[in-house]
């Protein structure tokens, strides 16, 4: 069977995603900002899940239509065959996006729930048979509508190798495609500010070959139209396809709970024998090679050094081979000449991607 998916991801990093899609020879559908469609048959259902690494979720489209009417927009949800995709198994709630429409949330809400359920039961006396929560996604731009089932249930960020984070950490989605983004192919690398280290597990994921997606679950496993074992299957095969490399990541935090944090996130990964861990404070340290780092910004984690911090960093960067640094700090635009700039979204706040 022969399915469209679509998969959202960070403005900025849509060409990163489309690559991972062509990699895998997936027939890609269109593109646009912050997302990507793409075909293929089921399988490709838990690859996506299980592989791609800038990817925030992956949904089923079961319908593209464009409308008006209240009453069209019923008539579209009450047809596609929702016993086949989920009958009562699951809590589902609906979770509309709406851009430049007259329709509301509230009234989109209730429409597609009153026809999802009339035609599951016949009234409204449905009682799911699980306590797993399924999203029903609603993007509708201007009026045009995109009805999406997700398949991953966590968003894919939350890998299943964490136990904590630091502050101001960045999503691991958004780590991986600045990874990918900067093409950083050095065995050697620094990280002065790790917090819980997600920069440096994402990069050994992507140098050793390892899909992110090996230490979790998926909804879809819950899917009755879905083999039962191609998950493992799938997870199993991935393992296969783990590379063997000599790499040697580094990472510091002046912050001893977030050191212990690290390599306890470390050994979930099973990255131990390739990323090392040391309490150290970046003014007293002194990198070689490659850097990629994510400092402070002095917002979510306040310092009184900002500025040394800063200085220090960029000067250390000249006398590197690369570095990449990103950023929400206000940085003076005499050291931006020296560096190739992207701006992105971590959280919802604006920062600067820099590289050399």
């Amino acid at each position: 069977m022969q399915l469209k998916f679509l998969s959202y991801t960070y403005p900025g990093l849509e060409w990163i995603l489309k690559q991972e899609i062509l990699n895998k020879k997936w027939q890609i559908a269109e593109i646009w900002p912050g997302f990507l469609s793409y075909f293929w048959d089921e399988s490709v259902l838990v690859k996506a899940n299980l592989w791609l690494r800038t990817a925030n979720k992956v949904y089923i489209v079961l319908d593209e239509f464009t409308t008006n009417s209240f009453d069209e927009l019923f008539d579209r949800i009450y047809g596609i065959d929702w016993e086949f995709w989920i009958w009562n198994k699951f809590n589902f709630f609906v979770k509309p996006h709406i851009i430049k429409s007259n329709f509301s949330q509230v009234w989109i809400q209730k429409i597609v729930q009153k026809a999802i359920i009339k035609k599951l039961v016949g009234s409204w006396n449905y009682v799911s048979t699980t306590w797993t929560n399924l999203e029903i996604r609603i993007d509708v731009f201007k009026n045009n509508f995109k009805i999406l089932l997700d398949s991953s249930g966590e968003p894919l960020y939350k890998r299943g190798y964490k136990v904590g984070n630091s502050q101001a950490s960045i999503k691991e989605t958004l780590a991986a495609g600045i990874i990918l983004l900067c093409g950083c192919k050095q065995d050697v690398c620094y990280d002065p500010f790790c917090g819980s280290w997600t920069l440096l597990i994402e990069k050994a994921l992507i140098d050793l070959n390892i899909a992110p997606g090996s230490f979790r679950n998926f909804v879809l496993e819950e899917f009755d139209w879905i083999d039962k074992n191609l998950v493992e299957k799938e997870k199993r095969r991935a393992s296969t396809r783990r590379k063997n490399k000599s790499i040697k990541l580094y990472g510091y935090d002046i912050d001893e709970k977030m050191v212990n944090i690290a390599r306890q996130n470390i050994e979930n990964a099973g990255l131990e024998e390739y990323i090392f861990v040391q309490q150290w404070d970046f003014l007293n340290l002194k990198i070689s090679d490659c850097m990629i780092t994510n400092p402070p910004y002095g917002e979510r984690i306040k310092s009184k050094n900002i500025e040394k911090i800063y200085g220090k960093l960029f000067e250390d960067l000249k006398n590197l081979k690369c570095g990449w640094i990103i950023t929400g700090y206000k940085v003076d635009k005499k050291f931006l000449d020296n560096f190739k700039v992207r701006v992105l979204s971590n959280w919802g706040k604006r920062v600067k991607f820099l590289w050399k």
